[in-house]
């Protein structure tokens, strides 16, 4: 009897633990995010074509950036083609729109193919800008997507770039967006709940509407 109750105490140890090791990094995970009115951290990244880009050399603009999963992601590229379609909004405003893939050059460039988009596609495979800006890893929210029609943009992502890429980013990240105002603070970060969740764009037009 002593020993039963000895194992059961163990059991319910090792599962208070575990319990609270989850909170522990969903709470950490929590404090990487960033908020209106922060300063945007600041970086210099290169583009495919070796351009560099900085938060500095665009005080003045708007930025936009989004943090797509991967290039091989079809539930990426759904997004991605839904803010192409807004790209003469976004040009007549003056957004500068950084677009990261975390995936190596090679496949974002297989992606990008001979397309002129209006996004900069930046390859970032180590997740560098991804971890600077707070953009998490949800095992929890990458099964939620399931029930939020997630499939549903994958199968209409993948017509809109059939090209067949290695998901080659963290299984279980997912994706933001982060827009930046003129003088390089945050203006708002939409971080997505589940897997396929986006900034609504009437919610991301009046942000930038926002003097």
């Amino acid at each position: 009897m002593k020993v039963l109750q000895k194992s059961r105490f163990i059991l319910l140890l090792v599962i208070g633990i575990f319990v609270l090791n989850i909170r522990v990094f969903a709470q950490a995970e929590e404090d990487k995010k960033l908020y209106e009115g922060q300063f945007a951290p600041s970086f210099s990244v290169k583009d495919l074509e070796g351009k560099f880009h900085s938060v500095e050399q665009y005080k003045g603009q708007k930025i936009l950036l989004t943090f797509y999963r991967n290039a091989g992601d079809p539930v990426s590229y759904y997004r991605f083609n839904e803010l192409e379609e807004q790209k003469d909004y976004f040009l007549k405003k003056g957004i500068v729109m950084l677009s990261f893939f975390e995936s190596s050059p090679e496949n974002v460039l297989i992606f990008k193919d001979t397309h002129q988009f209006y996004q900069v596609v930046i390859a970032d495979p180590k997740g560098i800008l991804y971890d600077l800006y707070g953009v998490e890893e949800n095992r929890s929210k990458m099964a939620r997507g399931t029930v939020h029609a997630a499939a549903a943009k994958a199968k209409r992502g993948k017509k809109l770039y059939p090209n067949k890429l290695p998901q080659d980013g963290k299984p279980n990240r997912i994706s933001a967006e982060i827009l930046i105002d003129e003088n390089g603070n945050i203006a708002t970060a939409y971080y997505g709940q589940y897997l396929g969740d986006n900034m609504p764009v009437e919610v991301l037009k009046a942000a930038i509407e926002k003097p």
